[in-house]
């Protein structure tokens, strides 16, 4: 296919339908998004941008702070371009936009496919290397979900003291959320109270309805979220038990909170993803029906002053 000249330009609102189309392109397994999502994820110090070529868009990229890392100027960075575009230097002329947005010194990160050989080529050629890190995306299929032993496992941690419950059936006081915020940060990382609120308990697609907490008392010792990603697929993510408590069958028990909620709402699709070290929380997932469809690696690069 012969291509025109490629334009570089930030995304406006109205390319955000265009946009929403090639990322869903992408791949059948990625979860889909919708217009909303992706308008609603763009926060502050985010850049999105697109390449143009023959009035159509034919790639995008994006930056965004990497607030759970609690580490200033890191930047999850992503480029995407259509599948007959490649090799027409789209994603190198984003890719330098994009590092024209960049305060620097910084760090970026992105997350590659296993055997996606041209997307790890491109990473290498820009000085990216594998951090070690490496994930498992994998997708519920709601209708299929394994939840036989979900009303004996809620009865037997009721007996234990420990109650499952929706935030919007909890009072969101002070002491409260510093205590969740101590279940999050023991397993999440050190990122600020003021962006864990913003992102965890405010973000797109979230609700108090979709955040579980699990309580021994009035005291937090785990918790999970469902996300909508559009009207039939949502994420699960953050799911986290205390040390103190785990082993026991609470995150499993909150998983099925996000499951049942989901049933009842015409959700069709699940996405999560684990490290792989996380060896608890994968087979968890397996049990409970999630079937694995990509390892991801994370690849950084960092980019000196000047």
């Amino acid at each position: 296919m012969q291509y025109q000249p490629i334009e570089v330009r930030d995304r406006s609102p109205a390319d955000d339908a265009d946009i929403v189309e090639l990322l869903n392109h992408r791949s059948i397994e990625n979860p889909p998004i919708e217009v909303d999502t992706y308008s609603q994820a763009i926060v502050t110090h985010s850049t999105r941008l697109i390449a143009v070529s023959g009035g159509s868009i034919i790639a995008h990229a994006q930056s965004d702070p990497a607030w759970w890392t609690g580490e200033p100027n890191t930047f999850a960075v992503d480029v995407c371009v259509d599948r007959p575009a490649r090799g027409h230097g789209a994603g190198t002329a984003l890719y330098h936009a994009l590092l024209e947005r960049l305060t620097v010194p910084c760090r970026l990160s992105t997350w590659v496919e296993r055997g996606d050989k041209p997307s790890i080529r491109f990473a290498e050629r820009r000085g990216f290397i594998a951090s070690g890190q490496v994930i498992e995306e994998s997708r519920l299929d709601v209708a299929d979900a394994q939840l036989a032993d979900a009303s004996d496992l809620r009865r037997r941690l009721r007996h234990e003291g420990i109650v499952i419950e929706s935030l919007s059936n909890h009072d969101l006081t002070a002491p409260f959320l510093e205590a969740l915020y101590r279940v999050w940060s023991d397993a999440e990382g050190t990122a600020p109270k003021e962006d864990m609120r913003r992102q965890v308990l405010e973000g797109p697609g979230l609700t108090l309805e979709t955040i579980w907490v699990a309580l021994e008392g009035e005291q937090p010792v785990g918790m999970a979220y469902l996300k909508r990603l559009s009207t039939h697929a949502a994420e699960s993510d953050y799911t986290t038990v205390i040390g103190s408590h785990q082993g026991r069958g609470i995150a499993r028990a909150l998983k099925h909170e996000s499951i049942r909620w989901a049933m009842s709402h015409k959700i069709e699709a699940i996405y999560t993803s684990s490290v792989l070290t996380n060896r608890r929380m994968l087979e968890i997932n397996h049990r409970l029906g999630y079937r694995p469809v990509a390892l991801k690696s994370e690849m950084s690069a960092s980019l000196p002053a000047g």
